[in-house]
């Protein structure tokens, strides 16, 4: 007997929810997008294929943010969200702001209820204190379940990160998004969900066994006051004779200057509080900031969660934005200047010229989010095949932009993998050449 094929590979259900996601998309306005969203809600509603009575959490696995839930006791009567994510993977990252909106928007004692559902893709995301110490890091609020083994994965037929399935009141499967991008079709639909069902009666209002849920309060439980908190890059230099540690403290949204042989912060920049703010040292803001490299009196940052290359200008205290708009881009080619061009999660800094032989200070970055190695000119320089490039622009280096591993003769058509190291290494004649590290392939 063959074996039952999993809902979300099914293509009855595949067609539907297609057919949904099209609709949503071609409709004028949010009201004809209201009515695509209830059409396909009443036309599931005793549809056999979408309901899922058998499916639930794995017995015996680790939770975070609440205790261990039951989606056919605990969470009946409510509108759940069902994040499958891993905690290394950028996609995953990019949809957490959207999940946290939602839930700020409508809090669990309105019907709604996000859960995590961690599904491991190498062997060290399975530690269930690797997962804790991401949900921590991320500042995820609601519950967080390790299905090490991926059981809900396959008993639903999940096949890439992030996924978001929509369950309804009753269990039955509502709709599925894959990939990031689509934080407005989930918002419109949830919305419409809860007030259909809202109006039906069969929603459930109370909180969830054990708390979690609120999005937007901080995550992961309490967590212990220390100097810093999930530091993400560290580079060194000397002030007047002295050694000093140049440090993102990434869970503290700031940037540090510490004396090497004491141990003493001599400086700080950023409030402490997540934001994007130019300004005065204590007034400015960054948002998970990553990579660093020094140039000077400069200090260049990648100012990841913001979207954004900031600059520290150590003898003044001021930090400025020296690329992109503050909101994730999806532009794999750039060409704009400075504020006008977005970038997408920059993760790492290297400071180097042209390699062309044409001189100029050029930032490299490491461009997590579309996984590619852009440029940033500081200066005006000659750029590949002797091009003129502004200072202030930025660019693609290398990178097609697919997340793969492929090496090609063609900058543009090799590609990377959530690129999130750069360095750099002479080569005779040719200046400098960017390293590249990437987390998920080796390169």
């Amino acid at each position: 007997m063959a074996a039952e094929v999993p809902p979300l590979e099914k293509k009855y259900v595949k067609n539907k929810i297609s057919s949904l996601s099209a609709g949503i998309q071609v409709a004028e306005d949010e009201g004809a997008k209201r009515r695509e969203i209830l059409s396909h809600i009443k036309s599931v509603k005793h549809d056999g294929q979408f309901q899922l009575d058998d499916l639930e959490f794995p017995g015996g696995s680790a939770w975070f943010n609440s205790g261990p839930l039951s989606l056919s006791g605990d969470l009946r009567g409510k509108l759940v969200v069902l994040d499958f994510f891993t905690y290394c993977c950028i996609n995953c990252m990019h949809v957490l702001p959207d999940l946290a909106s939602l839930e700020r928007a409508h809090p669990v004692e309105d019907g709604l209820v996000v859960v995590g559902v961690h599904s491991a893709k190498f062997l060290n995301e399975k530690v269930s204190e690797n997962i804790e110490n991401a949900v921590r890091r991320y500042e995820i609020s609601h519950p967080v379940v390790n299905d090490s083994d991926i059981v809900l994965w396959n008993q639903l037929g999940v096949v890439c990160w992030p996924t978001l399935v929509v369950l309804g009141p009753s269990g039955r499967l509502l709709h599925y998004i894959i990939g990031e991008g689509h934080g407005p079709e989930l918002a419109l639909f949830v919305d419409t969900a809860l007030e259909y069902y809202r109006r039906e009666g069969s929603l459930a209002g109370g909180s969830i066994p054990g708390g979690g849920g609120r999005g937007g309060e901080g995550g992961g439980g309490v967590t212990e006051a220390t100097p810093l908190r999930y530091p993400g890059k560290v580079v060194c230099g000397r002030e007047e004779g002295e050694e000093k540690l140049y440090v993102s403290d990434t869970g503290h949204h700031r940037v540090v200057v510490v004396d090497r042989g004491t141990g003493a912060v001599t400086a700080e920049y950023g409030s402490g509080e997540p934001g994007l703010i130019d300004g005065e040292a204590q007034e400015a803001r960054f948002r998970s900031p990553q990579g660093l490299v020094r140039d000077g009196d400069n200090l260049y940052v990648a100012d990841t969660e913001n979207h954004v290359v900031r600059k520290v200008d150590m003898g003044s205290g001021s930090v400025s934005t020296v690329t992109g708009t503050g909101v994730q881009g999806n532009d794999k080619e750039g060409g704009g200047k400075e504020r006008l061009q977005e970038i997408s999660s920059p993760w790492d800094l290297a400071l180097g010229d042209s390699g062309t032989g044409g001189g100029g200070a050029v930032l490299y970055i490491a461009m997590a989010g579309t996984h590619q190695i852009w440029a940033h000119f500081l200066t005006d320089c000659t750029w590949i095949r002797g091009s003129q490039q502004e200072r202030g622009v930025t660019v693609r280096f290398t990178g097609s932009g697919e997340e793969a591993n492929r090496n090609n003769s063609y900058p543009h058509k090799a590609c990377f993998a959530q690129p999130s190291g750069v360095t750099l290494t002479k080569d005779a004649g040719c200046g400098t050449i960017p390293l590249i590290y990437c987390p998920w392939k080796v390169v």
